[in-house]
């Protein structure tokens, strides 16, 4: 059996987009800075405290629900916490969202069996 590792959330997602890219843009920027260099350096990971997962979790946190409530707000009430793990992070998130779809139809085909 596949387990689904998605969660379809609906809402406004334009300022995670937006802030999204002005990581790659500022990643880039120290790219384009050293690439003559041996290592490229990205000095805001870190396995524990900045990991792909928790940036992932922040920039969905800036987000909003279709109700106008924050992604954050919303999660905080809930009292959610950024894990170091990506699956544990997911797993929540299918949890307070009450889904495991790819995209609106999967979510509508599972909220009609409920």
């Amino acid at each position: 059996m596949l387990v689904s590792r998605a969660v379809y959330i609906k809402g406004d997602f334009s300022g995670s987009v937006k802030e999204g890219k002005g990581k790659k843009q500022n990643y880039e920027k120290k790219y384009k800075q050293n690439e003559n260099k041996e290592r490229i350096p990205n000095g805001d990971y870190s396995l524990v405290k900045q990991n792909c997962g928790q940036v992932t979790m922040t920039l969905l946190m800036k987000g909003k629900l279709e109700s106008g409530e924050s992604v954050e707000s919303y999660l905080n009430r809930q009292g959610f916490k950024i894990s170091v793990s990506p699956n544990i992070n997911m797993s929540k998130m299918q949890y307070y969202f009450g889904n495991t779809a790819v995209n609106e139809y999967e979510y509508q085909a599972q909220k009609s069996l409920v």
